[in-house]
């Protein structure tokens, strides 16, 4: 019940905080969704987090379960790796009332997306990890259902701060879907990312929490292409992150996965906007 109450209001205060925009002028009607179109592009839905977005006239909410198990570890080798297990579950369009009331009834769609991850220091300051995944997608709604793949790299180096500790992140990611009713896409994007976590902090959970600042810009190299959206909502072609979170001394766990920090960024490209929760530098 505590649980069932805890998600409930979780839902809430990301849908207050979810902005809604304003048109310069009033738009012309949108045509009804074409049958057999996907309500939200599988790849993004799946990969978003947990949190709202909004893209053209369609509002997603999204609960993922980052689940995940590390191989354990050898003295005999430098790298690392986890088994992926990731479930996304979310709801198009519904109101206010039906995140507060009836959340699990208002489930539209649910990925599965497993898959490997391998990770290695390279010398004292730059890390490496590598990753793939394939799984699939379902809507409850309708007949729907895509295949969802990813595979990509990305690399971590330490900065010189002073008091502070920050963080450069750069990655390449190549994704896409493809779904039983003929619709499929794909894209690649560059990622570069700035982590700033301020010194001093607060005793909390048997931990120093330290706030920190997290900028992530991503430049979808070919253009991740919203089908569905009625009203012709433009590719994304980059996107802006911009969060805020209190930073653990050392990570949190649960369901296998760790994670060592908590907190709220704001998401924005074009015509979509979205907020998420912060739960590790995504690099």
């Amino acid at each position: 019940m505590h649980l069932h109450r805890a998600v409930q209001w979780v839902l809430f205060c990301l849908a207050l905080l979810l902005p809604h925009s304003v048109p310069a002028q009033e738009a012309e009607p949108a045509e009804p969704y074409a049958a057999g179109v996907p309500s939200v592009d599988w790849y993004y839905a799946s990969a978003f987090g947990t949190g709202l977005y909004r893209a053209g006239e369609r509002t997603v909410t999204v609960v993922r379960l980052p689940v995940a198990w590390k191989i354990p570890e050898s003295d005999d080798r430098a790298w690392s790796a986890r088994i992926l297990a990731p479930v996304s579950i979310g709801a198009v369009d519904f109101g206010l009332e039906d995140i507060v009331e009836q959340p699990l009834d208002s489930v539209s769609l649910l990925t599965f997306t497993p898959g490997v991850e391998f990770t290695i220091p390279l010398g004292e300051l730059w890390t490496l990890s590598s990753f793939a995944t394939l799984g699939g997608g379902v809507e409850f709604d309708g007949d729907d259902r895509a295949w969802i793949y990813s595979a990509g790299v990305s690399g971590r180096r330490e900065l010189a701060c002073q008091n502070w500790q920050c963080r450069l992140g750069l990655s390449m990611t190549w994704a896409g879907f493809n779904s039983n009713t003929n619709e499929r896409d794909s894209m690649s994007n560059l990622a570069a990312g700035l982590d700033l976590i301020a010194p001093g902090g607060l005793e909390a959970f048997d931990r120093l929490l330290r706030p920190g600042v997290v900028l992530v810009y991503r430049n979808y190299l070919s253009e991740l292409d919203f089908i569905f959206d009625p009203l012709g909502m433009e590719p994304l072609r980059q996107e802006w992150e911009l969060g805020f979170s209190l930073n653990a001394s050392r990570p949190f766990s649960l369901l296998g996965y760790q994670f060592d920090r908590f907190g709220l960024s704001y998401r924005r490209s074009g015509h979509l906007r979205g907020i998420h929760l912060v739960g590790t530098f995504p690099f």
